[in-house]
């Protein structure tokens, strides 16, 4: 991962993550057709959905964002310092803050 801005893949995937308990078929149809074009496989689709993923940085990076949803302080610093050790950038961090504080999950969420 760059320290830059993140790739259009990672935000899909973080979308996909904080819209996890979106009921919307159309959500879940421009996701998903957005996904087949950017090149993410139905798996790494299904790994988002669960807040998940196979790649350990996007994986932090999707925690991260579920922990600023939450708005749960010490989940927003551990998630914060475990992205960065897996060299996610304070830039690229600041860009997943901001996706994630349009949106409110509560707070008990992993």
């Amino acid at each position: 991962m760059t320290h830059g801005k993140l790739s259009d893949r990672l935000r899909l995937q973080i979308e996909v993550a904080l819209d996890q308990d979106c009921i919307c078929s159309r959500t879940r149809a421009d996701q998903e057709k957005r996904a087949d074009r950017l090149g993410l496989t139905r798996a790494e689709v299904d790994a988002a959905r669960a807040r998940r993923s196979f790649d350990i940085q996007a994986a932090a990076a999707i925690d991260f964002a579920c922990a600023v949803a939450s708005q749960d302080q010490t989940r927003i610093f551990v998630a914060s310092v475990n992205a960065m050790t897996l060299g996610i950038g304070m830039g690229q961090l600041e860009q997943i803050a901001a996706l994630s504080s349009v949106r409110s999950m509560p707070s008990s969420t992993n």
